[in-house]
């Protein structure tokens, strides 16, 4: 069994109805899937009336099914009925490898194989279309070309020229008449393809077969669009054969590949001989019917459609339950979170695997940001800020951000007046000159407190700033000292040597680099200067206007009113940068930043489920306009999400209402319940786990800080009582911290609850910081709702269990996904019992996308399933870059878990390379799992530098008291067939046809077989480690 399947049924009928009893030759039918067919065929059936008939299995020459039907006696009907259950696993189509020669065409075939192409070498048909055709061709396509590109390139070229149309008349068009009429069907695409491949030199054959289209799940970006329903229909295409790779479909209907939904029936060098009913009968008038339909059977939980119309309306029902219970219990939670989100375009490029900046990445940023402008705040503000500054780095990190008012009045009225990098840059200094000044008389302000700002003349210039150093025509910018008083606006004089603002040296926006150390203390008059100020500025022909920073709301939203009533006087675009409003339940603020290998969106808080659906699926929406993706890759196939973390932050709209400081016992109920059940760290997480990881669990590694976490989760207040904010975060601060007692590294992370480090640290928030981004919105929501949930629980129930001492439990028993599914079940009937209607099976999709299965196999009634299970990666020490320090992680070692069904334990043992696995019984009769920790690839740096790669995997179900291994299958740790990729998947589907071509539902070892006993390790006695052998005494 694939790793995912959708299984479909195929039905087709084909029904002819004579006028009067006739005679039947003998019939020749070819409706049965080629024994070549890549689609994994899991049923047949082929039923021919009248019942009263002969039939006679075969294959042809060319190797293709033939049921050869005689019918003994006169009949007024001839009906054949197939049915076929297909697996629609997804296929590579790119998948194969070509011979060293042929690697570039032209080439020729070579000995023994060009005699036995002769047939499908054959060139048929001549004529005057055929050739213009293959020469205009040729003129676009010169000189040597790879031959995979050069398929690629006659198969789009055709589908283009070719217009397809259903043509009912039996037969074949020639390639003249296709090319006269510029269309035909697909028997008659095919067949011209054929004679242009073997013109070209080319073996080429025919292929009659069925096609499955299925409804794709997602509209995709690019290419064609698919259809939109479920589909199947006889179909015809061509295939190439090119030395190493074998035959290569090529289907010129559709411009593409012969894929998985590419069901062949015949391939023969000619149409005439892959009809599919071949026979004569007597003369007669004949009705002819026709009838064809694919239905889903089964589907697999998939991340791009993780629920169908009835789970997602119980799963909405629940969110509304309970936001009732929130209500009615005066929680005030608010939900919001760190979303992040990678290019689908260049998944290869370094700003979205390491690197935080990029011009690639500020583009699609700022897209992202106006698109979401629009979606959710039509009269909201795009600000231009400043982001963190991080060491090692040159510069800060932008931050773009989008505002708006909750009372619905406008922030920002035009947005055809804010400087984006889609709007023409072509401001001047002049124009910089003319806005400051309209904007300081706009503030009734003296022109005399408008002062130039120049750069330093005594430091090293670029060229660009040297032509702003006092002396010059224009300076830097424009400097207004200004700050908000009650009576409206107020700005100082700024008594600086030389009367002059000399800048300090940088390449940060002047309001940055004003020389605020060198202004008095006081004025001359004993009055305090004004040490803030709002600055105009041109930078790459963009005027910008930086924003002081203020305590209250209100002159803010006053200064963003008058600059852009001074920008429609003007006539001129303005960036607005600096310091961001001061926090505030009357305004929003939604972020887009940059972070290493991702954008960071930080998404605004929702009070209500129907607010957290709308703007979680709003943000997935807007992302993917944008080009923005939730899925990245490792080479192997292996999914990581993004790579950036999807972090969810729980509070209130303000401090005061922020339910995990007017209830400390919620954080402690939280956190309790967390570390009873592994499962809640790690079914969401992303693959970089473990002790020395950027969110890890309390206990990892660490039992001896358990004691001390219970001495202060002891010293929480209970239920309502009244407790300062500030004592919960002290009290739980260097608790909830890494190994190196950073708070922000943390599985629970509550630097925003109420530092007393900064007023930005005391925002009522606990940051769940280890969920990974998942691939779907809804999947998300799921995330989201179980929090909720259980905040409605602990609200009413505070959870008083112990902690538990796991131990290396939770690097063996807890690194499987069998018990990891156990122990969520547990979390789910817990919810359950206290009246939250979940069910497993809304949380199956984040199995399937945390656990892939690799693949199944059934030997004498044993079945054995391989799945992908988690490694926890540990840093291994520092290196240097060239801009800062990198943690080097060791990623070399991978687990998989092996779970038995239907062994006897007395006689079976599942061996691994050879060596015995740790059985358990989880608790079903007959059902036991094991994991296998292998090295996966072997580099120089990592932890056992000398252990080499274990690959490939082979299991084996031996039978001990044959001595022999009955079966089994082989795990291949790269390509079997030596593929190196260079490049990332570039989606789901890529990513699956990787691991699938891992796997092989074959390759036990062969002969007798005995395993000698395995000894367990104590410390993780459900893991054989294939680096690791017991010392025997």
């Amino acid at each position: 069994m694939p790793p995912v399947s959708i299984q479909v049924a195929l039905h087709h009928r084909t029904r002819y109805r004579y006028d009067r009893e006739v005679g039947l030759s003998a019939h020749e039918i070819r409706l049965r899937p080629a024994p070549h067919c890549r689609t994994p065929i899991l049923s047949y059936s082929l039923n021919v009336l009248p019942e009263k008939h002969f039939i006679n299995w075969q294959q042809d020459i060319f190797g293709n099914y033939i049921a050869r039907f005689v019918f003994p006696e006169k009949t007024r009907e001839l009906e054949i009925t197939v049915d076929v259950v297909a697996d629609m696993t997804v296929i590579n189509p790119f998948d194969f490898f070509i011979e060293s020669h042929a690697e570039r065409f032209p080439f020729s075939y070579r000995g023994e194989l060009l005699r036995d192409l002769t047939p499908y070498l054959a060139i048929e048909e001549q004529g005057p279309l055929l050739k213009e055709w293959l020469t205009a061709f040729r003129a676009a396509n010169t000189g040597e070309i790879a031959t995979i590109d050069f398929l690629v390139a006659i198969n789009r070229q055709l589908q283009q020229d070719i217009r397809y149309l259903v043509r009912m008349e039996p037969g074949v068009q020639t390639c003249e008449q296709t090319l006269q009429n510029r269309s035909g069907s697909c028997r008659d695409s095919g067949w011209l393809l054929v004679q242009l491949l073997r013109r070209c030199g080319l073996a080429a054959r025919f292929v009659s077969g069925y096609l499955i289209q299925l409804k794709a799940d997602q509209k995709p970006l690019d290419g064609p669009a698919g259809t939109e329903r479920d589909f199947t229909d006889l179909h015809a295409w061509a295939e190439a054969y090119i030395p190493g790779a074998g035959w290569i479909g090529l289907d010129p209907t559709s411009g593409l590949l012969a894929g998985e939904g590419h069901i062949p029936l015949a391939c023969t060098p000619s149409p005439a001989s892959a009809a599919a009913v071949t026979g004569s009968v007597d003369p007669c008038d004949t009705q002819f019917d026709f009838d064809m339909s694919v239905t889903r059977i089964h589907e697999d939980p998939r991340v791009t459609k993780p629920y169908d119309a009835a789970q997602w309306e119980a799963i909405n029902a629940l969110g509304r339950q309970i936001d009732g219970e929130l209500i009615r219990h005066d929680v005030r939670l608010t939900q919001g979170g760190e979303p992040t989100f990678v290019s689908v375009d260049d998944m290869d490029g370094p700003e979205w695997n390491t690197a935080a900046l990029s011009d690639k990445k500020w583009i699609l940023a700022e897209q992202l940001a106006w698109r979401l402008r629009e979606r959710f705040a039509p009269g909201g503000l795009v600000f231009y800020g400043q982001g963190k500054w991080y060491p090692g780095e040159p510069l800060p990190r932008w931050a773009l951000g989008i505002q708006w008012r909750n009372d619905g009045v406008p922030l920002w009225r035009n947005p055809e007046l804010i400087a984006s990098d889609s709007a023409a840059a072509g401001a001047t200094a002049a124009d910089a000159r003319r806005y400051a000044g309209a904007l300081t008389a706009a503030l009734n302000l003296p022109a005399v407190r408008l002062l130039p700002a120049w750069e330093d003349p005594l430091t090293h210039l670029s060229a660009r700033k040297a032509a702003h150093t006092p002396g010059n025509a224009d300076p830097a910018g424009y400097v207004l000292p200004l700050g908000a008083g009650s009576a409206g606006w107020i700005s100082s004089a700024w008594p600086l040597p030389e009367d002059q603002v000399i800048l300090i040296n940088g390449d940060s926006p002047v309001g940055y680099r004003l020389p605020l150390g060198a202004l008095p203390s006081t004025l001359p008059d004993g009055a305090k200067p004004v040490r803030t100020a709002l600055c105009v500025e041109v930078r790459d022909g963009r005027l910008h206007v930086f924003l002081p920073p203020f305590e209250n709301l209100e002159p803010y939203i006053e200064l963003v009113a008058r600059i852009e009533d001074t920008a429609t006087a003007l006539g001129l675009r303005v960036r607005l940068e600096g310091y961001e409003p001061p926090a505030d339940p009357r305004i929003t603020v939604l972020g887009v930043t940059p972070d290493p290998g991702v954008i960071e969106v930080n998404i605004h808080p929702a009070a209500t489920w129907e607010q957290l659906v709308g703007n979680t699926t709003a943000l997935y929406e807007e992302a993917r306009a944008t080009r923005l993706g939730t899925e990245k890759f490792m080479l192997d196939g292996r999914h990581t999400g993004s790579g950036g973390g999807n972090h969810i932050a729980l509070g209130g709209p303000t401090v005061a209402d922020s339910p995990l400081l007017r209830r400390p016992d919620l954080l402690r109920s939280l956190i309790s319940y967390w570390q009873n059940h592994p499962s809640l760290s790690y079914l969401f997480s992303g693959l970089f786990i473990g002790p020395t990881s950027q969110a890890p669990r309390v206990d990892e590694a660490r039992d001896d800080r358990l004691h001390e976490l219970e001495t202060a989760l002891a010293q929480l207040p209970r239920g309502s009582e009244d407790v300062a904010p500030w004592v919960v975060d002290r009290v739980m601060r260097n608790q909830l911290v890494d190994l190196t007692g950073n708070t922000h590294r943390s599985e629970f992370c509550i630097d925003k609850l109420y530092s007393p480090d900064h007023a930005g640290g005391r925002r009522g928030l606990l940051e769940f910081r280890a969920f990974e981004m998942p691939p779907h919105a809804r999947m998300s929501l799921t995330q989201m709702l179980l929090l909720r949930a259980l905040v409605a629980w602990f609200w009413q129930t505070p959870y008083e269990s112990r902690l538990v001492r796991w131990g290396t439990q939770l690097h063996d028993r807890f690194m499987l996904p069998h018990f990891i599914a156990a122990d969520f079940h547990d979390v789910l009937d817990d919810l359950r019992r206290a009246g939250y209607a979940f069910e497993d099976g809304w949380y199956a999709p984040f199995h399937e996308f945390r656990f892939p299965r690799y693949g199944t196999v059934t030997y004498g009634g044993i079945e054995i399933e391989l799945r992908q299970a988690i490694e926890p990666w540990h840093v291994l020490g520092e290196e240097m870059g060239r801009n800062a320090t990198a943690r080097y992680v060791d990623s070399s070692v991978e687990r998989l878990q092996v779970r038995a069904r239907g062994l006897t334990e007395s006689r079976h043992v599942i061996a691994c390379n050879g060596r015995a696995m740790p059985m358990t019984p989880p608790g079903t009769p007959g059902e036991f799992v094991a994991g296998v920790r292998y090295c996966a690839w072997a580099p120089p740096s990592a932890l056992h530098p000398t252990i080499g790669v274990h690959a490939p995997l082979v299991f084996d179900v031996v039978d001990t008291w044959s001595g022999r291994s009955i079966g089994g299958c082989t795990y291949h740790v790269s390509h079997p067939g030596g593929r190196n990729y260079s490049t990332l998947p570039v989606n789901a589907n890529e990513a699956d046809a990787r691991r699938i071509a891992r796997f092989w539902d074959h390759g036990h070892t062969p002969g007798p077989m005995s395993i000698a006993p395995e000894m367990t390790n104590p410390a993780f006695p459900m893991t054989l480690d294939l680096r690791w052998q017991a010392t025997r005494r």
